[in-house]
């Protein structure tokens, strides 16, 4: 910004009056007066030549002067055209910058979708490799036969079954019988024996040490051995133990060897896969930050004009000699010069005041012309940057939802194509042994498992809480001299039959019924008696048997 030059010249030109002072001349002297009035004029006229003079030089100095502020106004103007430049080439520079910037936002910007992209394929490709993984249904089961000992003569002594036929898991152990879970889920269990002629068998499963089935059998009519089996579908955590164990250790119990009419045998599988999948959600996403400072400073450039020397005007009035006429023409002529002189100073004033003020307007115009095009590159480029971390941000969010959905869809199907058994129950210890009213429901009691919750162990009735293929099997012991008619019911038809009597022990002979349905949800089995009469009688859940009722979803 220029300030304003004011330029104040005053030219004074200033002629003492010249006195004449005579001396006492005789009047008849007129040469006395003439000679000193000719001294008088000569020295005006020098006094007016050497004036002349210094406004002359007065004159030269203030064009000098001026041609000196006319070349410094140049240089300012030639100053601001680099100034200008040089902030042109410094803008153009920064908007270089940020175009590099932008650029390489873009560029960011895809790099990051690439390695987001990337990652949650990755993550989604872990997470199908660990489906796969625990999709296989029967990872954990065996099948064993040939008893080590048939004597059955010691209560608790576990059954040895020496030849593995199938072990996935490695789970059972042929030396001692014990079947141990490697991992977590519902299991079913079975053991079949056959008894030798006139011979009893007790066995049972048991947990842990605790017994969770019994069957007892009498073969008093054949040969041949006469076989029974029993079964359970229990929960298991990893580490947990089951064995078939003797129920009632005495001489009258045997088992027959494996041969051509029955194999006594213990299996078990994993029927439930317990499938659990943590999906962390990516938060990939990183933002992105760009600064950018565009300062434009011009320093003022002063002018300052040093005060000229003021000149006098001097009027000579008497016109007395050729002289004085001389001098008063000189006088004249200097005072046009003066004045030529000052209006010369005055117009170039005006014009630096002009080019002044058009140099700050052209200044403030370019000025504002920069800032405004810088603020607007400023303003697209920020526009830019805020679109494209919103674009970054969308489509990060946008990709999720679909990745999340799409593990969505897959989950679903995989847990729709899974063989999962979500839905098992094994109870014992029926309520009402006698048997003595058709269609009466048997309500077993003591619950053991109930995964899906679908078993009412008030009712007896078992409810199906979701589509699938189910395996139900009942499992009851007659009393001594007595009879059962026991059946399984499809929501009030009876779908599979059986009927025992037990004429040659009071240890209880067992009888089974076991079924395969397909069940929709909300479907409904449960035991209940074929043949209802006072000859009818189980025994109670003890030391030779249990009367059972479990179902599991197999498909």
């Amino acid at each position: 910004m220029f300030s304003s030059v004011f330029l104040t010249f005053s030219a004074m030109i200033y002629l003492s009056e010249v006195p004449v002072s005579l001396a006492s001349e005789p009047a008849c002297s007129k040469f006395s007066y003439e000679e000193k009035l000719l001294e008088k004029m000569i020295r005006t006229e020098i006094k007016v030549e050497t004036m002349q003079k210094e406004i002359k030089k007065t004159e030269e100095s203030v064009l000098n002067t001026l041609v000196d502020i006319e070349k410094t106004a140049a240089k300012t103007e030639i100053k601001f055209e680099e100034i200008r430049n040089n902030l042109t080439g410094e803008v153009v520079t920064q908007l270089e910058d940020l175009y590099n910037k932008e650029e390489h936002l873009q560029n960011k910007f895809e790099e990051l979708k690439n390695n987001f992209t990337r990652e949650m394929e990755n993550k989604m490709e872990s997470v199908l490799v660990e489906v796969k993984k625990n999709m296989v249904q029967t990872s954990v089961a065996f099948y064993a036969h040939n008893v080590k000992d048939f004597k059955l003569d010691v209560t608790n002594e576990v059954l040895v079954f020496q030849n593995v036929i199938t072990n996935e898991g490695s789970g059972y152990d042929s030396s001692t019988g014990i079947f141990t879970a490697s991992v977590e889920g519902v299991y079913q269990l079975t053991a079949h024996v056959c008894a030798e002629y006139t011979k009893y068998s007790h066995i049972g499963l048991v947990l842990d040490g605790a017994f969770i089935a019994k069957s007892a059998n009498y073969n008093g009519d054949t040969s041949a051995g006469t076989c029974s089996f029993v079964s359970a579908i229990v929960k298991l955590i990893a580490g947990r133990k089951v064995w078939v164990a003797c129920t009632l250790g005495q001489e009258r119990n045997l088992l027959t060897a494996d041969n051509t009419f029955g194999m006594n045998t213990f299996s078990g599988v994993r029927i439930n896969v317990y499938l659990l999948l943590h999906v962390k959600k990516v938060t990939m996403l990183s933002s992105v930050f760009l600064t950018f400072s565009a300062m434009l400073y011009l320093r003022e450039l002063p002018v300052s004009l040093a005060s000229e020397p003021a000149c006098s005007k001097f009027s000579y009035e008497e016109k007395l000699l050729e002289k004085m006429i001389r001098t008063e023409i000189k006088v004249e002529t200097m005072q046009k010069e003066i004045k030529k002189t000052e209006e010369s100073v005055l117009n170039s004033l005006v014009d630096i005041e002009k080019t002044a003020a058009k140099t700050e307007i052209k200044f403030e115009e370019i000025r504002n012309n920069l800032t405004g095009e810088v603020v607007t590159q400023l303003e697209d480029l920020y526009n830019k940057e805020e679109h494209l971390q919103n674009k970054f941000e969308e489509l990060k969010n946008n990709f999720t939802r679909e990745m999340e959905n799409k593990m969505e869809i897959v989950l679903v199907e995989v847990k729709k194509n899974m063989v999962q058994t979500s839905v098992a129950f094994h109870a014992h210890n029926v309520k009402d042994l006698k048997l003595d009213v058709t269609n009466e429901v048997l309500v077993f009691q003591n619950v053991i498992t109930n995964e899906g919750s679908g078993y009412d162990s008030s009712t007896g009735i078992f409810t199906a809480s979701v589509e699938g293929v189910y395996q139900l099997t009942a499992h009851v012991c007659a009393a001594y001299t007595k009879y059962s008619h026991i059946g399984l019911v499809l929501d009030g038809t009876f779908i599979a039959r059986s009927s025992n009597y037990n004429g040659d022990t009071t240890a209880g002979t067992c009888s089974s019924v076991s079924a395969i349905v397909k069940l929709l949800a909300g479907r409904k089995v449960w035991v209940a008696c074929t043949f209802g009469r006072e000859r009818n009688l189980l025994t109670a859940d003890g030391t030779f048997g249990m009367n059972t009722f479990s179902g599991v979803r197999i498909n």
